[in-house]
C-alpha cells in the first residue's frame, strides 16, 4: 500500500472512522477461503478495483498492481500504477516479506521503496480472503493493511484486487459486503473508492490518445 511520504505532495485523503479502530491480528481476520492459498499465485497483475488507501488522493483511479513473488527468499515486490487528476500517472514501488508466522502465507509485511531503499519498519498487509473462479484459480484477493499512525491517527487500507477489471460499482460493492460479513472484527471500510470497468476504459482511451 502507498505511503504518506511518497504522496504528501499530492494530497491526503483522511479517514475519521479509522481513529477508533486498532490493527486486528491475522487470526481474527483471515477467512477460510485462504486455506491452501499458494502465495506464488499472488505473483500477477491485479486491478485494484476498490480501495480506501488514505495516502492515495481520491482523484487517483485505474489502479494496477504488478506483483512479483520470490518464494525462495520469502519476499515480494510490486509496482502500483495510478492515473491521478486525469492528467498525471504515478508509479509507486513497494516491497516486503512473506512473514508466515503461523503457516499463513497471506501474512505479509511491507513498506515503500524510495530511491532503491526499503523504508522501515515494515507494516502488516494481510491477504485475508480470496474468491476463486470455476477452475479454482484465484480471481479476487482481499487485503487489509495496518499503516500505523499517520498525522497522529491509526490508519488502515482495505483493498479489493481482481484479475478482471470488468466490474461496475454494484458488483464491487457486493464483493465488499459479502467479504466483510464473514469477518468477526470491525474493519475500516470508510471512504471506499471504486475503479470500475468504465474508469479503466477511460484511462486506456486517454493512454492511447494522449
Amino acid at each position: 500500500m502507498l505511503r504518506l511520504l511518497l504522496l504528501l505532495g499530492l494530497g491526503f485523503a483522511g479517514n475519521v472512522q479509522a481513529a477508533t479502530l486498532s490493527c486486528p491480528s491475522y487470526e481474527d481476520i483471515v477467512n477460510v477461503s485462504m486455506l491452501n492459498f499458494n502465495v506464488q499465485h499472488f505473483s500477477s497483475t491485479w486491478y485494484m478495483i476498490a480501495t480506501n488507501e488514505p495516502t492515495l488522493p481520491s482523484n487517483c483511479t485505474c489502479s494496477i498492481n504488478n506483483v512479483t513473488v520470490s518464494p525462495d527468499s520469502k519476499t515480494y515486490s510490486y509496482t502500483n500504477l495510478d492515473s491521478c487528476f486525469d492528467t498525471m500517472d504515478i508509479a509507486i514501488h513497494i516491497a516486503g516479506e512473506i512473514s508466515d508466522p503461523f503457516g499463513e502465507p497471506g501474512y505479509l509485511m511491507e513498506n515503500a521503496v524510495v530511491a532503491g531503499h526499503q523504508l522501515t519498519p515494515l507494516k502488516p498487509n494481510y491477504l485475508f480472503a480470496v474468491d476463486r473462479d470455476e477452475d479454482g484459480n484465484e480471481a479476487v484477493v482481499y487485503s487489509y493493511a495496518c499503516l500505523g499512525k499517520i498525522l497522529g491517527k491509526e490508519r488502515f487500507s482495505f483493498n479489493v484486487l481482481s484479475k478482471s477489471k470488468d466490474y461496475d460499482e454494484a458488483d464491487i460493492q457486493k464483493l465488499i459486503d459479502e467479504v466483510v460479513a464473514k469477518v468477526d472484527v470491525e474493519l475500516d471500510t470508510d471512504g471506499i473508492r471504486f475503479s470500475t470497468k468504465d474508469d479503466y476504459e477511460h484511462c486506456e482511451q486517454k493512454e492511447n490518445n494522449p
